[in-house]
């Protein structure tokens, strides 16, 4: 009898590519407010939403729904998703799992999926993964997860940046990991116990045999 694959549930933003341009980029040309790409990240990585900077900046409600809503119209646009990029290691990582037999599946909070599906393609990544999971700002990723005709079992693994995800994880009975390249620190991603807690992807690849 054949040993059932490993499965592997990647988060997208701050996991397999980097979107801190983008979302600093946009957060900037909505607001005019001068701070710096270090500046903004530096706040973000302590769990302070945009708004709570635009409060510290004495911006008024209607002001804070303006934003609000122009930052949902125009962060998936391609002029903005052009600015993402794949991490230096993250086309070796997945092309090393899939190789290795692990099933990949990609899962996010994005609100369009073909949009995400269009710039894994360019990305040249799309290949690697077995199921794109998007929840189009309507459901949660954990109700996506188990609507798939699949068996999980505790030797599977989440992967993300933020507690969001170790949270998914844990709720579907899963290994928990968390990566330090998306927008929350290691003091913050602690908070939810993920089982480990990485650099990076590429880090966790090379200790996925002492994750099991």
């Amino acid at each position: 009898m054949l040993a059932e694959r490993i499965k592997i549930f990647f988060d997208l933003d701050g996991t397999i590519i980097d979107s801190k341009n983008r979302l600093y980029d946009l957060f900037v040309a909505l607001t005019g407010i001068d701070i710096s790409f270090d500046e903004y990240w530096l706040i973000k990585k302590d769990m302070v939403s945009n708004e709570d900077i635009l409060n510290r900046f004495l911006y008024t409600p209607d002001q804070i729904k303006s934003f609000r809503a122009n930052w949902m119209d125009k962060i998936e646009q391609p002029e903005y998703l052009n600015k993402d990029q794949k991490f230096t290691f993250t086309q070796d990582v997945l092309e090393t799992l899939q190789s290795n037999n692990y099933e990949l599946y990609l899962i996010t909070a994005r609100q369009s999926k073909e949009r995400v599906k269009v710039q894994l393609q360019d990305l040249d990544l799309l290949k690697y993964f077995k199921k794109l999971l998007v929840t189009e700002q309507k459901v949660k990723k954990q109700y996506l997860i188990t609507q798939l005709d699949i068996k999980l079992s505790k030797n599977d693994f989440m992967v993300g940046d933020t507690g969001m995800d170790i949270l998914t994880g844990k709720r579907i009975g899963v290994k928990t990991v968390a990566v330090l390249t998306g927008f929350r620190s290691k003091e913050q991603l602690l908070i939810y116990s993920p089982d480990f807690i990485y650099n990076d992807i590429l880090e966790f690849s090379k200790n996925i045999n002492s994750s099991k």
